[in-house]
């Protein structure tokens, strides 16, 4: 009966308390997934419909659990449901006088059915015991507060509600979702949207037939695959904020008690999602071949592709580099420290910058992770648009001058990340001047704002500076050096942002995974197949040549292996540190605009191919040796 009770506590099905607890303080548990728009008109389209509103669910239970409501905030309700409840487990048996005794209630020694109800105070300890399991006995119905739902109108006909009463319906809904906090306000839209259009779904005939002969099996399929991908990525995410704890420890000095213990948390954990995703792996095993079943391994390949897609259209695809090196800086930037991301252009520079200011806002604990302040570096940016200044102001009481904090100024006073992309661009004899003091603040700081005649503000938690960076060049000659002075700042805090695979020599048997699965979630569907009309071998060719015009891009001609420049020249390798490709190459970024405009092009009334996409490119590349150099080999390596 206890291990039952315990169970249920959980919160989460298959998964120990204990778990949930490592991957929701790892905040691997905050990620949204996409609702799409396009129209259900298969059961694979509801499969997924489904999937995504049991998902969504999941992290709305998951953000409700974590809000932290006091046992005396609790509506009246509330606190006589949970009292009614526990008393129930209590008679039953389900509480033991071990558990009893642990939250210092001391022993239950009622016998036979007169066992009394527990009081509220003992409820209080029972709840803030495991707030989990208590918040379940309270969670909403979301379903009941949507506009329509099932509240005051059993025997109502929905085609005879007036139009007054479906304003009503909508205003409800909309004081409903103003309880929670943004992201969740986010979801139960999402929830709303996702479980209407499922609903129609529904009424379609043909559908639920198909859904009947294949269906069931089919979903049985995904959510296995689903539930092994949250197992993977939880014990990701743990790993992930193992490091970052393990970064906190300074050499040479002893693991705290406090942190061996949290570490040794995370440890326990990943070793029951490690079991959770055995167990869902067993069904799928083929007991004559001991293999997993080809059907698993299939939709697993799929949802991988999808998670790609969809990452990428948040801003970044997460490869091993990019992560590595950017969650090596967040500890860092939570602290307050700036730091500083170099790279050649095309290479994701900005978008791991953004990404880092995200696993900044999750990690501590905000509702909306974009909440962070972009300023896009050019010569002529000014001291106003950075920090802020008097405007003038019209409304109702006269005209008045207000000051309108800049970008730089908001981030303190709000507490979040504050980017500046391409920071060298900007003119060093005046504004990097400034942000040699800009740099050196950190939270808990008071900062005087000189725009603003001498006001004050603290600087809240939060608050870092990222910058974004090319290195100066003949390369990219419009960007300027940085002080020594202004250097020191950012200390060790530097990470250089490379191309996918870099390092990883052309043509042997190990391919550029990172590139190549850069190019499959550029043209997947939104089933997570690639499209008809496209020739994956082709692709898998092209970004083999892309991979190669990389190497020649970043990595000096005399660094090269010797088969790459047999055929570029003697030209190419004369000068010490000259690269074959001068301006041009197809970069990350470029390759994937390539590949989106095949993918655009297949709807089209003239589809056109990888090779006319390709040539329209290369004819219009300045440089002639660039030029010809890309195009021998996109020759050789496309043939």
């Amino acid at each position: 009966m206890t291990q039952t009770f315990n169970q249920n506590r959980s919160g989460q099905p298959g998964l120990s308390g204990l778990a949930i607890k490592a991957i929701e303080r790892a905040r691997g548990n905050q990620e949204m997934r996409e609702v799409g728009d396009d129209p259900i008109d298969s059961v694979e389209d509801m499969l997924e419909l489904a999937e995504e509103v049991q998902y969504t669910k999941r992290h709305l239970a998951e953000r409700f659990a974590g809000m932290g409501v006091e046992f005396e905030d609790l509506a009246e309700e509330h606190k006589a449901r949970m009292i009614g409840h526990y008393s129930f487990l209590k008679k039953m048996g389900q509480i033991t006088n071990k558990e009893w005794q642990a939250i210092g209630l001391g022993e239950i020694d009622e016998d036979g059915d007169n066992i009394p109800d527990i009081s509220p105070e003992q409820a209080k300890l029972l709840y803030n015991s495991d707030r989990r399991y208590a918040s379940s006995l309270i969670r909403p119905n979301w379903e009941e507060h949507f506009p329509g739902g099932v509240q005051n109108r059993e025997n109502q006909n929905r085609d005879e509600v007036s139009e007054d009463e479906a304003l009503k319906e909508y205003r409800r809904w909309q004081e409903f979702k103003e309880r929670f906090p943004v992201d969740m306000q986010v979801m139960l839209e999402g929830l709303r949207e996702s479980t209407g259009r499922l609903k129609s779904a529904h009424e379609n005939p043909q559908l639920l037939e198909e859904f009947e002969k294949h269906g069931k099996e089919r979903y049985a399929i995904m959510m296995s695959a689903s539930g092994i991908r949250a197992c993977e990525k939880g014990q990701t995410s743990i790993d992930r904020y193992a490091a970052q704890l393990r970064a906190t420890i300074e050499t040479g000095q002893p693991v705290p008690k406090s942190l061996q213990d949290e570490l040794e948390l995370l440890s326990q954990a990943k070793e029951e999602l490690e079991k959770e995703k055995s167990r869902f792996f067993i069904a799928y095993i083929d007991m004559d071949t001991r293999m997993l079943k080809p059907e698993l391994l299939s939709e697993l390949a799929r949802r991988s592709r999808l998670d790609d897609a969809r990452a990428l259209r948040r801003g970044l695809l997460p490869t091993e580099e990019i992560t590595g090196q950017v969650n090596k800086l967040v500890p860092q930037a939570l602290n307050g420290s700036p730091v500083m991301l170099v790279g050649e252009t095309g290479g994701a520079k900005t978008a791991a910058a953004e990404y880092m200011a995200q696993e900044i806002n999750r990690q501590l604990g905000k509702g909306d992770i974009n909440d962070y302040e972009f300023v896009s570096g050019y010569g002529q940016l000014n001291s106003y648009q950075i920090m802020g200044k008097e405007a003038l102001r019209h409304d109702e009481n006269g005209t008045y001058s207000e000051f309108v904090y800049g970008a730089v100024a908001r981030a303190m006073r709000d507490g979040k990340p504050v980017i500046i992309d391409e920071a060298n661009a900007i003119d060093p004899n005046d504004l990097m001047k400034r942000f040699n003091r800009l740099l050196q603040v950190k939270p808990g700081d008071r900062f005087q704002i000189q725009e603003d005649s001498g006001e004050v503000i603290e600087v809240k938690p939060g608050f870092c500076i990222i910058f974004t960076i090319n290195e100066k060049s003949s390369r990219y000659s419009n960007v300027h050096d940085f002080s020594a002075d202004l250097k020191s700042r950012f200390g060790s805090n530097v990470a250089r942002i490379e191309y996918p695979d870099l390092h990883l020599l052309p043509g042997g048997n190990t391919k550029p995974n990172g590139l190549l699965r850069l190019s499959i979630a550029n043209i997947v569907n939104r089933y997570g197949e690639i499209p008809e009309g496209i020739d994956a071998e082709e692709v898998e060719r092209f970004v083999l040549a892309c991979h190669r015009l990389q190497r020649m891009f970043c990595i000096p001609a005399s660094e090269l292996d010797q088969a790459e420049t047999a055929g570029i020249g003697a030209d190419y390798t004369r000068e010490t540190g000259r690269t074959p490709l001068k301006q041009e190459s197809i970069q990350p970024r470029l390759m994937s605009s390539l590949l989106q405009k095949l993918v655009n092009s297949l709807n089209s009334p003239h589809p056109e191919t990888l090779g006319s996409i390709l040539r329209d490119y290369v004819s219009g590349i300045a440089s002639q040796s660039d030029r010809q150099l890309i195009a021998q080999t996109l020759n050789e390596w496309m043939s």
